[in-house]
């Protein structure tokens, strides 16, 4: 009996031993000595003890790693309420804004915490702090789509004027991403439905650019102005017809939109329908009695090198100018010169001539109709062209003081061409007549020129950069 006690006795020695013992806590990825990194990696892990530890013991509740990003930070980004909490009763700073923009309560935002968001803003967190691009948690709210937050930011005073670094305000955005009833709640709240942006845009442009039909619906209910145009001209309606959106355009003209408002000299919806070659927007707006505008739409800056040649003569040159989208006008300005002088015979009478070697150059301003014949599926565009251009030309004779008759000319010329974006080339005949003696007055010209699209009345679809 009494060896079985000894032997149980034994058994359960060997028990505790082995399970009864405390484990061996992980260090991994702690310092040791560090007391400030500690806290900060145990927040970020989640481990609640050792935080507490660590705080009695002396860590710096505000500590960073340079980037100003504090313990309570990495708590809120994780979500774990028992550390956040036990870090701002221990004096944590919540209104500290990190280098990356972040602060606590727009942290908790994000990962859509209200609980800890609520517990922020009850022990002092400012609900209208802004992180980086002037962004607002209420802002980041809208961005993430939720209602709940969005309501209880509100509830604490969040400013519903309040812009982002671009003029965005938070109906702006909630336009801007189709969220109806957000949308609806912060105007209940007073949000301006006609306030605008950086350029101008209203919420009803920005739901109209991303076709959210719905919004467009509530903003014209609560009084959106559908003739508000922004820094281009555009009305919501002219965005709309851009779009190609024939729904949302049947819907703003039934709702009151001016179809005959000119964004510009030479553009209204028509002319963006026309040149879209969208045929239904173009017959349905024709027959709501919107009017055509007849002036050419010259919507792009054109310059490039030219080189004009035949057997006897070579010049070069550059020109400038502007091209028409609508009827394919180029209007033009050009300079150009011979490189090199070339012996030219001058007739002093009928028996008599002089030989000069002879530099040339001219000026010349004209315009070229263009008539396309072919627009390939990949872009690519072929027509042939007519033109004419009015030319003074001028010159020298290398080693004397005579000079050659100046001249005012009128250049008849035609040829073909090809557009690809935004390049494009011109080969064509030209007809010049200097009256030089044994000089062919017929000419080649081959021109390259580059399309700069004008800035004035282009549309700039609306992007925030911090979503």
């Amino acid at each position: 009996m009494q060896n079985k006690i000894v032997i149980l006795c034994t058994l359960l020695s060997i028990f505790f031993l082995a399970y009864g013992q405390e484990p061996e806590k992980d260090t991994t990825g702690y310092i040791s000595g560090d007391l400030d990194y500690n806290l900060i990696y145990s927040s970020y892990k989640g481990n609640k003890d050792e935080v507490i530890r660590l705080l009695k013991v002396g860590a710096d509740v505000n500590g960073s790693l340079g980037n100003d990003v504090t313990p309570l930070m990495y708590a809120t980004q994780e979500g774990y309420f028992d550390i956040v909490e036990i870090l701002v009763l221990s004096g944590a700073e919540i209104n500290k804004v990190p280098d990356n923009g972040i602060t606590p309560l727009i942290s908790a935002v994000i990962i859509d915490s209200l609980e800890i968001a609520e517990f922020l803003i009850r022990n002092g967190a400012d609900v209208n702090l802004a992180g980086h691009h002037k962004a607002t948690p209420l802002m980041q709210a809208i961005a993430n789509g939720n209602y709940l937050m969005t309501d209880m930011l509100l509830y604490y005073g969040a400013d519903i004027t309040k812009k982002d670094i671009h003029g965005t305000d938070a109906l702006m955005l909630a336009s801007f991403l189709g969220l109806t009833d957000i949308a609806s709640l912060l105007i209940d709240y007073g949000a301006d439905v006609n306030s605008t942006d950086i350029k101008q845009r209203t919420p009803l442009h920005l739901a109209v650019q991303n076709g959210f039909i719905e919004v467009v619906e509530l903003l014209i209910e609560k009084n959106a102005e559908t003739e508000r145009t922004d820094i281009a001209g555009y009305t919501p309606l002219g965005i709309a017809v851009m779009y190609n959106d024939l729904e949302m355009t049947r819907f703003l003209v039934s709702k009151g939109a001016k179809a005959n408002h000119k964004i510009s000299f030479s553009k209204n919806a028509l002319t963006i329908a026309r040149e879209n070659k969208n045929d239904s927007i173009v017959d349905f707006l024709r027959n709501n009695n919107t009017r055509r505008i007849p002036w050419p739409g010259f919507n792009q800056f054109i310059t490039g090198p030219d080189l004009n040649w035949n057997s006897d003569d070579l010049l070069t040159g550059i020109h400038f100018g502007i091209s028409d989208w609508k009827y394919l006008i180029d209007i033009f300005a050009e300079y150009k010169f011979r490189p090199s002088a070339i012996p030219v015979l001058v007739k002093e009478s009928d028996n008599v001539s002089y030989q000069f070697r002879e530099r040339r150059g001219a000026y010349a301003v004209g315009a070229d109709k263009k008539f396309l014949v072919i627009s390939a599926r990949n872009g690519i565009k072929y027509g042939f062209m007519l033109g004419c251009k009015e030319t003074v030309t001028f010159g020298s004779y290398r080693g004397s003081s005579s000079t050659p008759v100046t001249r005012w000319l009128t250049v008849p010329r035609a040829g073909i061409y090809m557009n690809y974006r935004f390049l494009n080339a011109k080969l064509y005949y030209e007809y010049l007549k200097l009256d030089l003696y044994r000089i062919n007055n017929a000419r080649f010209n081959f021109s390259i020129y580059f399309n700069i699209n004008r800035k004035k009345n282009t549309y700039a679809p609306k992007y925030i950069n911090w979503l």
